[in-house]
C-alpha cells in the first residue's frame, strides 16, 4: 500500500504468476505438479527416498514399508501439508485402516545436509530454482532459499545473497532459532 504504481506493477501477483505458467508451459504436464503419485513416478530417479501409495498396498506390503523407520510422512495426493507419524511405539492394524480411509501417499523421512540442519533443524529447508526454458537452455531466473520461518536469495554460486526475511517482513543476519549465520 506504500508503494507507488511503478513499484506495484513490477510485482508478481498470483494472477501474473498464473498468466505466466500458462503462456509457457505445457498444460497437458501441469498435473504433475499437483498430483504426487503422478510426480513421484515421473522424477523417481531424482528422489532418492522411498514411497507408497497407501491404497494400492495390503497390510504386508505397508507392514515390509515402514519396518525398519523411525517414522514416516503422510502428505494429500492432491494439495498441500503433511504430518509425521511417529513408528517407534507400533505399526498395526488400526493405523493402516485409518490411512487407507485417506487419500495420502507415504514417504520416508529424508535427512537433510548437516548445514542446512545447523540453520534450522525443526522442519525441511530448501531451495526453490525458478527456471525458464527456452530454445533448449535453462536460464535460471531465481533461487529462493526457505529456512524454516523465513526466506533468503541465493545466487546461481549457491551463496546467500540477502539477509533473511521473515513473512512480515523483518531481515536477520543470523536464524533467530538457531542463531546460526544466514
Amino acid at each position: 500500500y506504500e508503494l507507488n504504481k511503478e513499484q506495484r506493477l513490477s510485482y508478481v501477483t498470483r494472477g501474473k504468476n498464473k498468466k505466466i505458467i500458462d503462456k509457457f508451459n505445457d498444460v497437458t504436464e501441469t498435473h504433475l505438479l499437483n498430483n504426487k503419485i503422478e510426480f513421484n513416478e515421473k522424477f523417481s530417479k531424482y528422489l532418492k527416498r522411498d514411497y507408497i501409495e497407501i491404497k494400492r498396498v495390503s497390510l504386508r506390503e505397508f507392514k515390509e514399508f515402514v519396518f525398519d523407520k523411525d517414522s514416516m510422512i503422510v502428505k494429500p495426493i492432491i494439495g498441500s501439508g503433511y504430518r509425521i507419524i511417529n513408528l517407534k511405539d507400533t505399526v498395526d492394524n488400526v493405523l493402516f485402516d485409518e490411512l487407507v480411509k485417506e487419500d495420502v501417499i507415504i514417504e520416508e523421512v529424508i535427512k537433510q545436509h548437516d548445514n542446512l540442519n545447523k540453520l534450522c533443524n525443526k522442519e525441511i529447508n530448501s531451495l526453490k530454482i525458478i527456471t525458464f526454458c527456452k530454445d533448449q537452455k535453462v536460464y535460471i531466473l531465481q533461487i529462493i532459499l526457505t529456512i524454516g520461518n523465513m526466506y533468503a536469495f541465493v545466487n546461481s554460486d549457491g551463496l546467500v545473497t540477502t539477509l533473511g526475511i521473515d513473512l512480515d517482513g523483518k531481515t536477520y543476519k543470523v536464524h533467530p532459532l538457531t542463531n546460526e549465520p544466514i
